[in-house]
């Protein structure tokens, strides 16, 4: 649905209503609808779709207005923004950003709406800190290096003894690495044969697993 303002198009918000998409389930909380519910439900139970802020300037009146209209017109419950373009203003992030979302919150508030968190600048969302589609500029991650996600990642490695087993370690921040033999599930710490970036182990007789856990 595209909404302008009065006659003129000082700029395009598109609203994509994904099938779907941030609808809360009829039932909630263990309560169930009646019939007069399901048909007219409270506004927590209405779709809440992509509200894109699309390569232009946003501007609070205009975005306090089209809220409105979301409700009272489209039957909407809320949304979540995505901001998106090289021209897009105020800039992600900037005060003047933050300032706006905070109309937006406010707005929200008062006409009941739920908002879902857009973790980024354009595609993909998700890492609070992806690289935006056009620029590969993680824009979050710029600015806040310290609040993006981390991910924790195991590597495995099969092999039988006795032999030595020697690898050179990655430069990820290692949490560990633990040997397992396959049989018994016994597990044995290897983190402290580390030395130099390198682990070396006298592997035992046996089938074991080689686990190594980093963080990225």
């Amino acid at each position: 649905m595209i909404l302008k303002e009065s006659s003129e198009m000082k700029y395009l918000i598109i609203i994509i209503c994904l099938a779907g998409l941030w609808i809360n389930p009829v039932l909630s909380g263990g309560q169930t609808f009646s019939t007069e519910k399901f048909k007219d439900p409270p506004i927590i139970y209405w779709p809440r779709p992509l509200y894109f802020w699309n390569n232009t300037t946003v501007k609070e009146d205009v975005v306090v207005q089209q809220m409105q209209a979301f409700r009272d017109k489209c039957g909407y419950g809320g949304f979540g923004i995505v901001p998106f373009g090289k021209d897009f203003r105020p800039e992600y992030l900037s005060d003047d950003y933050l300032h706006l979302y905070g109309v937006v919150l406010k707005k929200a508030k008062e006409l009941g709406f739920t908002l879902s968190l857009y973790d980024e600048f354009g595609f993909p969302s998700g890492s609070v800190g992806a690289f935006a589609e056009g620029d590969d500029k993680p824009r979050f991650q710029l600015k806040y290096p310290k609040e993006t996600i981390e991910r924790l990642d195991k590597t495995e490695e099969e092999l039988s003894g006795p032999i030595v087993y020697e690898i050179k370690m990655s430069a990820e921040k290692l949490m560990g690495v633990v040997a397992m033999e396959t049989t018994s599930l016994r597990r044995v710490d290897l983190t402290d044969k580390i030395s130099g970036g390198n682990l070396k182990w006298n592997v035992p007789e046996g089938k074991w697993k080689i686990m190594i856990l980093v963080v990225l």
